[in-house]
């Protein structure tokens, strides 16, 4: 079967690994730059189950998190130990927490994965069960505030949850966002590979992968007939997978006549708004290659999102630093003013000069991104589980296999997932119309 893949993040590749695995001849179109918008954001691993089917080794590093808050208080954080800025009795919680998220990181990855994760559940006993099962539905400061006493430490955690979302931590469901990073290993890691990697072992397996990308679906009786690629002749395949957004692909390439009304539904009303500003400053020793939260309290960050409930921006952003690559990713800023904010903030925080800069308005215009959204959608509870799982296959011959059909990420998993239902595929004829 012949498969055109459109794309190269690191769940495209995974996708097209996988299909060329299974015998399949696979062509990937790389788009603009190799891995998209993923190509921002580099602190984002592979998961662990995705670098071993990939022969690539340890996928994740693990170099923790240091808090900074503007009145010089500073915390570091790893799963085992907690100094800093802290009291006593959250050092001695510390543990206790690590354990929970622990156990409700396996719950969720389970539930993504298609582990079975009933009867693991039950083995954590009544009260720790019941606290996995509560823990989704909180707000960030509710769980924090259950916790821990600290400013410092709260707001560092709230922060690793709230990078590349449009939310505050006050929101109910908030909670699942650092469940989400915590799964992945975002919280006290980064990548040790990439889509480079990934594109290499495609092409020693023999995926086609093309410079450039495409520019238009082709649609003919209810399923893709082509892909064009600028003025030369549209390539047809068999099969066709993306890995962009659903609204981008659904709504601008394919168009709503041709989508069942269900799947409409949930598409019309994705929420890939965000307000997430990247740039890139200089990479520095001074936090020992640690991922960073830079932020005073969780009730600046609260304070932080109010403006973007009305079409406004932060007056006082705040921000994580992966301090070894020199990304920097800005909360709730965007527009004309989102540069002097972002020199502000590497001014308060003793950053450095901003090298580069990419407001949501240029990630959209660089990367294709609805809404310069990181995560091709919001990953908030209502945007998660099945309605992720319905976009997966809108058309008869099409799969998406972007970051908004599964976790939420660039873990590979999404890829992964699309592949295995490569295997299901019956070509049909098209409709004669």
């Amino acid at each position: 079967m012949n498969i055109a893949i459109v794309g190269s993040d690191p769940n495209a590749l995974v996708c097209a690994i996988e299909a060329r695995k299974a015998g399949h001849e696979v062509t990937v179109f790389e788009g603009e730059k190799l891995g998209g918008v993923s190509s921002v954001l580099p602190s984002c691993p592979l998961a662990p189950e995705v670098a071993t089917l990939m022969d690539l080794g340890v996928s994740l590093e693990i170099v923790g998190r240091a808090g900074l808050s503007g009145n010089g208080e500073s915390v570091s954080l790893s799963l085992r130990d907690l100094s800093g800025d802290v009291t006593e009795r959250d050092k001695a919680r510390w543990r206790d927490f690590v354990m929970t998220m622990n156990k409700a990181s396996e719950i969720w990855r389970g539930l993504f994965d298609g582990t079975p994760v009933v009867e693991r559940w039950r083995e954590f006993g009544r009260r720790q069960s019941m606290e996995v099962l509560r823990l989704p539905w909180q707000s960030l400061s509710e769980l924090l505030n259950e916790w821990f006493e600290s400013e410092i430490l709260k707001s560092t955690l709230a922060v690793a949850a709230l990078r590349g979302t449009r939310q505050g931590p006050f929101a109910p469901g908030t909670a699942f966002l650092l469940i989400q990073r915590w799964a992945r290993g975002e919280v006290f890691g980064r990548s040790r590979t990439g889509a480079m990697a990934l594109k290499k072992k495609a092409e020693e397996l023999g995926v086609t992968v093309r410079a450039g990308g495409i520019s238009e679906l082709v649609v003919s009786g209810g399923q893709i007939e082509a892909v064009a690629v600028g003025e030369g002749e549209p390539l047809k395949a068999d099969l066709y997978i993306t890995s962009e957004d659903p609204v981008q692909t659904l709504l601008h390439r394919i168009g709503a006549h041709h989508l069942d009304p269900d799947d409409l539904a949930v598409v019309s009303s994705w929420d890939c708004r965000s307000t997430t500003t990247v740039a890139k400053v200089a990479p520095s020793d001074r936090w020992s290659g640690a991922v960073v939260s830079l932020a005073d309290s969780v009730n600046s960050l609260e304070k932080a999102y109010d403006p973007t409930k009305y079409g406004g921006y932060s007056q006082e952003p705040f921000a994580e630093l992966d301090s070894r690559s020199g990304w920097l990713y800005v909360q709730h800023l965007d527009g004309e003013e989102a540069s002097q904010k972002v020199d502000a903030l590497c001014e308060k925080f003793e950053l450095g000069e901003v090298k580069r800069l990419f407001t949501p308005t240029d990630l959209k215009e660089k990367f294709g991104v609805t809404g310069g959204h990181l995560f091709g959608g919001e990953k908030t509870l209502w945007q998660s589980y099945s309605l992720r799982e319905r976009l997966i296959n809108p058309l008869p011959n099409l799969f998406l296999c972007g970051a908004s059909t599964g976790p939420g990420d660039y873990s590979g998993v999404s890829g992964l997932l699309t592949a295995a239902q490569i295997g299901r595929f019956e070509p049909i004829p098209a409709e004669v119309s």
